[in-house]
């Protein structure tokens, strides 16, 4: 190749970079003069050069966002070969998936002064009027004071107080279902709904009023839809300095569905008990509670606005969680006769003299607390958890974890980890049951699913123990009084349920499905009792 030759080749190069317009250049060097920078910041955080976890390849600028469904769980399971912890690139953010109990304890748990965070939702709290949930608060102040209310009404200890209102409420829903059975699906919702609510506001919830159901409906689909994908606000930040027009008239109308919905769950009965606890007439509740702990000499009630959003976000979160718990339950003993059986042996054992069963008997029925377990490892109501954001750069395991990088715990990989779980698929309360027992006793030594679906570190639901007390009570009142088994078709043959779940409001729901529910012979006489029980 001759100096001639060459130095044509310049000449036409030279020729080609003059005619690009002056802006581009100016974008092409902005861009690399950003890109060293970012080079130079991360040496001067990650000074021993530890590497970010690793992953699958991505895109250009989109990174990994492509390659995640909706069910994204699914995927992140599928990632789970690159490591415990699995990191990713979505629209420039970083992202790491932890898929063991090991890699969430010792990040979540353990270091959880700096993994508690959470990233706001921008579509939700700055348009949505969602500025105020717990659920996408940030670790602060704000949020420190709202995790102190539940605690201080519903934590382990608060709760006993709301021990009658639950078992009244079982009882009654095993009355209605010995009713009209084939209702079943709608009447344990609208008692975990009466729950619920009698909780937060205490009002009562009867079948024939379906007003708080309408209300709940109305905002659960408003959410769902605004969840289904992620928002360009949640990559871009600055994109929520827009107004609200800018994204379409269909977003624009669930956001207001949102905040109407919301206002309805929250402000408005906050209004009405308040006027309840000014007049000393309140019930004992949540908000009446709250209201009274925080009246000043003047009747003002400091922190409203944080009580209101401790009412409302229980409503939105607690119910849908709670109601798919019960139904993936009534499934598994549709599924699982044998174990149904033994449950309904052990409580044979404890309930002498016909008696119907109360909180006292919890401790004396580990097979029905591991059936708890197992409901809630078998189907999980939440695959995957909301993610956490790190406040600070770190390292674990060799790896560089830098500031503001997602935390996402893969629910899903490990429920169905069969090296923590043998046959994962398979409905096994035995599992949680310690075999060198005699006496059937709770194990120790395993990863108790309840640790898993409620949350991680400073973060976990401050609603546990109300969810799994009132999960308990229905359980052993229906087992107590009632056979539940597979629908047959006219020839006799048993219909069994599409176990496909989905997410449905917000949390993991079944499809519709049918099932015989019918009174045991030695639950008449308890049903008799009960209908005596709440005559009274």
């Amino acid at each position: 190749m001759d100096a001639g030759y060459m130095s044509q080749a310049m000449r036409i190069v030279g020729q080609a970079w003059l005619a690009v317009p002056r802006s581009v250049l100016l974008c092409c060097l902005g861009l690399a003069t950003w890109k060293a920078y970012n080079i130079w910041c991360g040496r001067l955080r990650n000074p021993r050069r530890l590497p970010f976890p690793p992953g699958p390849k991505g895109y250009p600028i989109v990174g990994n966002a492509l390659d995640v469904p909706a069910e994204s769980w699914l995927k992140f399971t599928e990632w789970a070969v690159y490591g415990d912890v699995v990191g990713l690139s979505m629209m420039g953010e970083k992202a790491v998936v932890l898929n063991t109990w090991a890699s969430i304890s010792a990040l979540l748990n353990k270091r959880g002064a700096i993994y508690s965070s959470r990233k706001p939702r921008l579509l939700f709290s700055k348009y949505g009027g969602w500025d105020f949930s717990l659920t996408f608060l940030p670790h602060g102040e704000n949020f420190l004071l709202q995790r102190r209310f539940y605690h201080q009404i519903i934590g382990a200890t608060g709760v006993k107080s709301f021990h009658d209102l639950l078992l009244k409420n079982a009882r009654t829903l095993a009355l209605q279902i010995s009713q009209t059975p084939l209702q079943f699906q709608y009447l344990t919702r609208l008692s975990i709904i009466a729950d619920t609510v009698a909780m937060i506001y205490g009002f009562e919830v009867k079948l024939e009023n379906a007003e708080w159901v309408k209300r709940l409906d109305f905002c659960l689909d408003s959410l769902e839809a605004l969840s289904k994908v992620p928002h360009a606000t949640d990559f871009f930040p600055i994109l929520a300095n827009l107004p609200a027009w800018v994204w379409g008239k269909k977003l624009n109308h669930l956001l207001d569905n949102l905040k109407a919905s919301t206002n309805k769950l929250g402000q408005e009965p906050y209004n009405t008990v308040k006027d309840q606890v000014l007049s000393g007439t309140a019930p004992h509740c949540l908000v009446a509670a709250l209201i009274e702990s925080n009246r000043t000499p003047e009747a003002d009630v400091k922190h409203e606005r944080e009580i209101i959003a401790v009412a409302a976000v229980s409503m939105i979160a607690g119910v849908d969680t709670t109601v798919s718990a019960i139904d993936t339950f009534i499934l598994a003993m549709m599924l699982y006769p044998e174990a149904q059986k033994k449950a309904q042996e052990e409580l044979d054992a404890v309930l002498t003299d016909m008696r119907l069963p109360t909180f006292e008997d919890r401790e004396c029925t580990p097979y029905l607390s591991a059936i708890l377990k197992e409901t809630l490892r078998w189907k999980p109501v939440a695959p995957l958890t909301i993610p956490h954001s790190v406040i600070q750069d770190d390292e674990y395991n060799g790896m560089f974890i830098p500031k503001d990088t997602r935390i996402f715990a893969n629910i899903w990989n490990m429920v169905y980890n069969s090296d923590d779980y043998p046959e994962p698929f398979e409905f096994i309360p035995e599992r949680f049951l310690d075999p060198s027992s005699k006496a059937p006793q709770l194990r120790k030594d395993i990863v108790d699913s309840e640790e898993l679906l409620f949350g991680f570190g400073r973060r976990v639901c401050p609603g546990r123990a109300f969810a799994t007390a009132s999960l308990w009570i229905a359980m052993a009142t229906l087992l107590t009084g009632f056979e539940i088994s597979l629908p047959v078709d006219p020839e006799g043959n048993p219909i069994k349920p599409d176990l496909d779940y989905r997410i449905d409001g917000i949390a993991y729901h079944p499809k519709p499905y049918k099932c015989d529910i019918k009174p045991r012979l030695q639950g008449v006489s308890r049903l008799s009792a009960l209908r005596e029980a709440l005559s009274q």
